[in-house]
Formats: C-alpha cells, structure tokens, sequence
C-alpha cells in the first residue's frame, strides 16, 4: 500500500494547495510548511514522537540492566593490592642494574631534595629503566 496515495477529495486539496504554494518565493514557501508542520505535530505526529520516545526508554533499560549484569571493573583486576615486580629474565638481562640505579637516584634526592641535580639524575635513571623495559617487553630485547 502506498503511504502517499490520497482519497480524490484529498488529492483536490492538495493540488490546490501546491497550485498556490507554487506561486509563492522559495523563502515562503519554506515557512508555510513549517508552520503547516508545528499545525499537524498535534494532531498526526505526536502519537509516532511517543511510540519513539517509549522505544528509546525501552532500549536505555535494555542497556542498563547489561550493565547491572557485567562486573564491574574494580573486580576484575585480580592484582589490585598487589606490589609491581619487574620479570626475573628482565633483571637477569641487566634490568637489576638499571632499577638499582634508580633506587640510588631516589635515595640521593630524598636526603637532597633541593638538588635539580640530584632530580635530573633520577629522572634519567627511571627514563632508562622505562626504554630498557619496553624494550625488553616488546623483544627487541632479551
């Protein structure tokens, strides 16, 4: 079934409906029809706007009731409390080295805090720490 197909006596209404339209400027014409939608939103569309609207509740309960049904993030970590340890291959291929550097950097800056030194000092120890561990986690190093 057509949705646009009218009855004779609608389809008079409409011809002469678009018979004046047509003699309007684009502009009008434009607001015409934006006033005959406010008009019709009524009447013919605001049936349809709340059958979407109760879709649209429908599928935000749908997707919260999901949600209830994951576990939640915090839960899935199995190491949470758990104390970071670097790989004993990584330490063995010369990471005990560079984490013991690190901690000697740490403990010159804490007795010095002042020191930018002493901070630069750190921050190169840890630097090298990070590349040599990605490196290592990426295989380019064994």
């Amino acid at each position: 079934m057509d949705k646009f197909s009218l009855t004779a006596a609608e389809q008079r209404v409409f011809d002469s409906f678009a018979q004046q339209l047509r003699t309007l400027n684009e502009g009008s014409q434009y607001r015409i029809l934006g006033v005959l939608a406010h008009a019709m939103d009524r009447e013919v569309n605001r049936p349809g706007a709340l059958r979407t609207a109760a879709a649209a509740a429908k599928a935000s309960a749908r997707i919260s009731a999901e949600r209830k049904l994951e576990i939640p993030s915090s839960k899935k970590k199995g190491n949470k409390g758990t104390k970071f340890s670097y790989p004993a291959r990584f330490l063995e291929s010369g990471g005990q080295a560079l984490l013991d550097n690190q901690k000697r950097a740490k403990e010159a800056l804490a007795l010095d805090e002042g020191s930018e030194e002493k901070r630069l000092s750190l921050r190169l120890a840890s630097e090298s720490l990070r590349d040599s561990f990605r490196a290592f986690n990426e295989g380019t190093k064994n």
